[in-house]
């Protein structure tokens, strides 16, 4: 499931309705390849941009979705769901009113406490936890969940797509001003292996030729792999050039982790080494150790020649002449994937072309004119358990539709449909207009047709 996100979200896809139902597997065989169904609600989406409609699966829904500016992150999110479930056979959200599903979706988090969870490893629940970040930029992408350490038991990393926002981080450093990227490199050599797993696994997965440094070349080919950015080869030798802090026409491990490091996620994850890791890259700096990083000391460190104080004034907040731990490390989470929503690289070009008349992306062979309308898939709220059979699961499902309207009026709004199709697994409320009526029944024309 992570492997078809991460892919498609380097192809600027999101799949919107990530959930049991829309997971196939290929045969009946132990060893039969998984694979993902159901492209309805998926789309293409810009770069920098977020999507504003509320679609997917109420049980499954992040909580940027209802809040109308969600992105790739949203199917992580619904991967994690999935995974909590598969783990406990409870769902992580729930109440008896959809109302409530969506307050619990919003407000509160996963319980890890009642059983089975303390029988469950460690490993599984920091994995499962990492997933259902309420906040996007800290929560684990696809291809990053592929390298946690629970994932890779037993095995290895070695078929990892590129990481989306370890492209994204790389843009987005050449924007850094010079005392940002300094900072950002100071925090990169106090983290250790374990904590850089997989940023290891990018660099690995960048540097084709293994000879442990990553050309000119194979960065211009990593960042071709994110199919919506369009850069042009002049931005790529300044993205090359901003991470080479050593000017030797090549990015070593070092400098590729100071430039893709996520800030946000050290914070989220682990408050405590968050403080622990930014203050030991702030005492590089801080030479006296008195607290306090002067523009003599910054000099020192960088070995800048010229005035030193336009660096020093970003980060003085107080324009007391000098940097606080505090002050510091707010210059770190500004530097960090959630900063900025804009690319570096200037004018952007268009992403994968969308055909004409759709609002989501379509599947070559699959015959989608594509509702307008958003539907929710939900499971009965009647029982805090799954069933024990995996058919009354699929089978045990209402539709519910809802039209752009204030989030704290959703529960006041939606209306379950008495018309829904459980074969064709489509909805059809009498609020949709004749268009979208007679697009959804001819997808559920065409899916009687496959199945016979």
């Amino acid at each position: 499931m992570l492997k078809v996100a991460a892919e498609c979200h380097l192809r600027g896809l999101v799949h919107r309705d990530m959930k049991p139902e829309n997971f196939l597997f290929k045969s009946t065989r132990e060893d039969s390849a998984l694979k993902a169904t159901d492209f309805g609600l998926s789309d293409f989406i810009k770069p920098g941009k977020k999507f504003q409609d509320i679609v997917g699966s109420a049980y499954y829904v992040a909580p940027e979705v209802l809040k109308r500016k969600s992105g790739p992150e949203s199917d992580v999110w619904s991967i994690g769901v999935i995974t909590y479930i598969l783990l406990c056979g409870k769902r992580p959200f729930w109440d008896k009113t959809k109302d409530g599903i969506f307050k619990e979706v919003l407000r509160n988090k996963p319980d890890f406490r009642r059983k089975p969870w303390p029988t469950i490893s460690d490993s599984a629940k920091d994995f499962v936890k990492k997933l259902l970040v309420k906040e996007p930029p800290a929560r684990l992408t696809a291809a990053q969940a592929l390298s946690h350490p629970w994932v890779r038991e037993g095995g290895d990393a070695s078929d990892i797509p590129i990481d989306i926002s370890v492209l994204s981080n790389m843009r987005q450093f050449v924007k850094y001003s010079r005392l940002k990227q300094f900072a950002l490199r100071a925090l990169a050599s106090t983290l250790n292996e374990e904590e850089i797993a997989d940023l290891r696994d990018q660099f690995d997965a960048i540097d084709e030729d293994k000879n442990g440094a990553i050309s000119l070349e194979e960065m211009r080919q990593a960042l071709a792999k994110d199919i919506p950015w369009k850069i042009k080869d002049s931005r790529v030798l300044e993205i090359l050039q901003a991470m080479d802090s050593n000017t030797d026409g090549l990015v070593d491990f070092a400098e590729f982790v100071a430039a893709t490091l996520h800030v946000n996620q050290m914070e989220e994850h682990d408050s405590d080494k968050w403080q622990t890791r930014s203050q030991a890259a702030f005492e590089k700096f801080d030479v006296d150790r008195n607290g306090f990083i002067t523009a003599e000391e910054l000099r020192m460190h960088t070995g800048l020649r010229g005035s030193i104080h336009p660096l020093l004034e970003e980060a003085d907040i107080d324009k007391d002449g000098k940097i606080s731990l505090e002050e510091f490390r707010r210059l770190l989470k500004t530097a960090s994937i959630g900063a900025s929503s804009t690319d570096s690289n200037g004018a952007l070009s268009s992403p994968i072309p969308v055909l004409p008349n759709t609002t989501c992306a379509q599947q070559p062979n699959d015959v989608y004119d594509v509702p307008a309308t958003e539907v929710f898939h939900d499971f009965n709220a009647g029982s805090d358990v799954l069933p024990a059979n995996s058919s009354d699961i699929m089978n045990d499902t209402t539709s519910v539709t809802q039209d752009a309207i204030p989030l704290q009026e959703i529960s006041n709004e939606v209306e379950v449909s008495n018309e829904f199709d459980n074969v064709a697994g489509v909805d059809v409320s009498p609020e949709m207009d004749d268009r979208n009526k007679l697009s959804v029944v001819k997808v559920q024309e065409e899916r009687r047709k496959k199945a016979g």
